[in-house]
């Protein structure tokens, strides 16, 4: 994926890791009190994130089901003896990332021509998964980077997350970094505490302009082709006219399969019970050709993003071996 140098630098400037520290700082994840427990030191985030980015790391980029893994990630996090340090981890190691995947997947619309027509009226999101919000802060920086996708000023954001710490630790971010870096203060999130429930996402509600998914699939256990029909009548029910359906999942084999599975069966859907306001594939394959990926049941395919990782980042892929300079993903 082709990203402009502008938005590839975006996050390096001193200026991001010192919201994030100062951030962590008023929720406590950092000790206030410690001057020398900072993002900048080897041995705090070696002695307090680095075992838990380790662990994450070898759950997330996995190969083989959850099921296989002794309780996978859910079972690690439940039964941390630090939750704190554990959410710290996680919210240092993944949401950078996440977030910028996002806001590639933005770039890559605005690249197509893709422009919102608000008419100055609010425009109303939700992101389903949403962790510490990466998602909805994707959004909000291809806002401020990408000013001809002529996002509003003024967005209320729905974030719907099962795990309470960690949505209300998103919900502080979004309101952060929506305001301090974006410099959009009407910009405002709420929480939605509860589990996903694919039958019926969403069982009554307004109609939203932008309907995001962050890794929010690779949790589910249903077929692709119920989720087909979920997402399909998600669409017909609560995508305003000429809104967004943005799903992100990762590069691996099984999840990028199965998010392109998704796409041929809702291409099946469209195609037997085809409506006028129906939705149109806009990325990353334009039009309704078969996927060649799934020709080969040993193919798949994904996107890389490059980028200049903040300097926290940079220093906690040397501590624990990692290289996340380009990010894959599916979309």
């Amino acid at each position: 994926m082709r990203i402009d140098d502008h938005i590839a630098r975006a996050f390096l400037a001193p200026e991001f890791q010192s919201l994030v520290e100062n951030f962590l700082r008023s929720q406590k994840l950092i000790p206030a009190e410690d001057p020398n427990a900072s993002l900048s030191s080897k041995r705090f985030l070696t002695r307090s994130v680095v075992p838990h980015v380790e662990k994450l790391s070898d759950l997330f980029n996995r190969q083989t089901p959850e099921s296989e893994l002794g309780g996978g990630v859910d079972t690690y996090w439940r039964k941390s003896s630090n939750p704190a340090n554990l959410r710290l981890a996680y919210f240092l190691s993944f949401m950078p990332g996440n977030l910028f995947r996002t806001l590639s997947v933005f770039a890559e619309l605005s690249r197509l021509g893709f422009q919102w027509k608000f008419g100055g009226r609010a425009m109303r999101a939700i992101e389903f998964g949403a962790g510490p919000a990466s998602g909805a802060c994707g959004v909000a920086a291809a806002a401020s980077l990408l000013p001809q996708l002529q996002f509003p000023e003024k967005c209320d954001w729905t974030l719907v997350e099962r795990d309470r710490a960690v949505l209300g630790l998103g919900c502080d971010w979004a309101t952060r970094f929506f305001t301090d870096w974006c410099k959009r203060p009407a910009w405002q999130p709420r929480e939605d505490h509860r589990t996903l429930d694919w039958a019926e996402p969403l069982r009554k509600g307004p109609k939203y302009d932008l309907l995001l998914f962050s890794f929010a699939l690779n949790e589910s256990r249903d077929s692709p082709e119920f989720l087909a029909h979920a997402l399909l009548k998600l669409m017909r029910v609560h995508l305003a006219e000429e809104g967004l359906l943005v799903l992100v999942e990762p590069a691996l084999k099984l999840q990028s399969r199965r998010l392109l599975e998704i796409r041929r069966e809702l291409l099946k859907l469209l195609a037997a019970d085809p409506r006028e306001a129906d939705p149109k594939l806009l990325t990353p394959c334009l039009g309704t050709q078969l996927c060649g990926a799934l020709a080969d049941p040993e193919d798949w395919c994904h996107e890389e993003a490059t980028w200049w990782r903040p300097p926290f980042l940079k220093l906690l892929d040397e501590l624990t071996k990692l290289d996340r300079k380009t990010l894959p993903f599916t979309h």
